[in-house]
C-alpha cells in the first residue's frame, strides 16, 4: 500500500510541476531586474567575470554571496551555455531537490498520503517559491539557502552528519543568515543534551565549516565590495528610525500574508489537537521555532522603507522550518478526507496564479493596489 501511495504522490508532483512550468513567466535578465531581482545584477556581474573576479564595485554584503554565481559563470565559460539559462536550470534543479528531500522527510516521519499532498502543494503552489525562482533565477542564493534548510532538517531527522555538514556549507556559501542554523544547533544541544542527535564535536565542525566558507566569501568581498548602508544600525533597525505612514506599515505587514495565507485553511481542514507537553519535548519543533523567529525578526526590523516588499522573500527563507512546524504542531494527529483535499488543491492552484510570476492574468488588478 505504501508503494501505491508513493506512486500516487509522485504522479501528483509531476503534474503539479508541469502545470507551474507551463503557466510560469520566464523573464530575461533585464526584465528580472524590474520585477523583483534587483540583487541579481551583482550576481550576474560575478558570473560574467568568472573565472576572474568582477572589476565592478558592489555592495559588500552582496559581494559576499559570490560562490554559486561564480560557479555558474565558470560552467558558462566552459560550456558556452547562456548564463540566464544556467541560472534558471540550476534553480529548477534545486526546487526538484527540495521536493526530493521533503519526500524523504515525510516518509521517515510516516506522514500519510493526503497530508503529504497538502504539504507538497504548499511548496509547489506558493507563488514565492516555485514561480518566483523560475521567473527570477539570478536570486539563486536565496533558493540555495532554502534548500540548505531542507537538507538540515533531513540531516536531523536521519541523524546524518554528512548532510549536516553539507547543509551548513551550502547555507554559509549563500547567505550569512546561516548563523541562525548554528544558533539553533547550539541552543538545541544545550536544551536537549543527549536527546539532540549531534555531538558537540559535530557542532564544532559546523562552526569551522561556516568560518572557512565565510572567509572565502569575505576574501571576494574585500576585493570588489564596498561598505554601504546595509551595515548601518539605523538601517538594520529601520522600523524605529525611518519615517513611514500607518498605511506603509499595514501593507508591509500584509505582504507576508500573501505567502502564508494557507494558515487560514487549517481550522477548516483539520481537527487540531495540541499536545503541549510533547511539543515542548520535540527537538525538531524547538529547533525550527528558533530559526523561524530569528529569520522573521531580522527581516521585519528594517521596516517598510528598508525591507519593503522584500519582506515576503526574506521570511520565505524560513519556509522548510515553517512546514516542519505546521506538520508537527497541526497535522501529525489530524485527519483530512479526500473531498476536502480536492477543494483545497483547487484553492491552492488559484493561489499560485501570481499576477507577475504566472502568465494567467486573473489577479492583475491587484498589482494596482500595491503600487507605490
Amino acid at each position: 500500500m505504501k508503494n501505491l501511495y508513493d506512486t500516487q504522490i509522485i504522479i501528483y508532483l509531476i503534474f503539479s510541476i508541469i502545470f507551474i512550468l507551463l503557466t510560469n513567466t520566464y523573464f530575461n535578465f533585464e526584465q528580472s531586474l524590474i520585477y523583483g531581482a534587483a540583487d541579481g545584477k551583482t550576481y550576474m556581474q560575478i558570473a560574467e567575470a568568472s573565472p576572474n573576479f568582477s572589476l565592478a564595485k558592489e555592495p559588500y554584503h552582496k559581494a559576499q554571496r559570490f560562490i554559486f554565481p561564480y560557479i555558474i559563470g565558470l560552467m558558462s565559460f566552459i560550456t558556452n551555455i547562456e548564463l540566464i539559462s544556467l541560472f534558471r536550470g540550476s534553480c529548477i534543479s534545486l526546487l526538484l531537490l527540495n521536493l526530493y528531500f521533503f519526500f524523504k522527510i515525510f516518509k521517515k516521519l510516516n506522514v500519510d498520503k493526503y497530508h503529504q499532498i497538502f504539504l507538497f502543494s504548499l511548496i509547489i503552489f506558493n507563488p514565492y517559491l516555485f514561480r518566483y525562482y523560475v521567473a527570477l533565477p539570478t536570486l539563486i542564493n536565496d533558493l540555495m539557502f532554502i534548500f540548505s534548510g531542507t537538507l538540515l532538517l533531513f540531516s536531523l531527522i536521519q541523524k546524518n552528519k554528512i548532510c549536516l555538514f553539507i547543509a551548513i556549507f551550502l547555507g554559509a556559501a549563500s547567505r550569512i543568515n546561516v548563523i541562525f542554523f548554528l544558533t539553533a544547533l547550539i541552543v538545541g544541544k544545550f536544551i536537549f543534551k543527549k536527546k539532540f542527535h549531534f555531538s558537540l564535536i559535530d557542532i564544532l565542525i559546523t562552526i569551522i565549516i561556516f568560518y572557512l566558507t565565510h572567509s572565502i566569501n569575505n576574501y571576494h568581498a574585500n576585493i570588489i565590495g564596498h561598505q554601504n548602508s546595509a551595515y548601518d544600525i539605523t538601517a538594520r533597525l529601520g522600523i524605529f528610525f525611518t519615517d513611514f505612514s500607518f498605511k506603509d506599515l499595514l501593507i508591509f505587514t500584509f505582504f507576508p500574508v500573501i505567502n502564508f495565507f494557507f494558515i487560514i485553511l487549517i481550522p477548516f481542514l483539520f481537527k487540531i489537537k495540541f499536545d503541549y507537553k510533547n511539543l515542548k519535548k520535540d527537538p525538531l519543533i524547538i529547533f525550527s521555532f528558533i530559526i523561524v523567529i530569528l529569520i522573521v525578526i531580522i527581516a521585519y526590523l528594517p521596516g517598510p522603507i528598508i525591507t519593503g516588499k522584500n519582506i515576503t522573500r526574506l521570511i520565505n527563507l524560513s519556509y522548510p522550518f515553517l512546514l516542519l512546524i505546521l506538520l508537527k504542531v497541526f497535522l501529525e494527529k489530524s485527519k483530512i478526507n479526500s473531498l476536502k483535499i480536492i477543494i483545497t488543491l483547487i484553492f491552492l492552484t488559484v493561489w499560485s496564479l501570481h499576477p507577475t510570476y504566472s502568465n494567467i492574468d486573473i489577479f492583475k488588478p491587484l498589482l494596482e493596489i500595491f503600487k507605490n
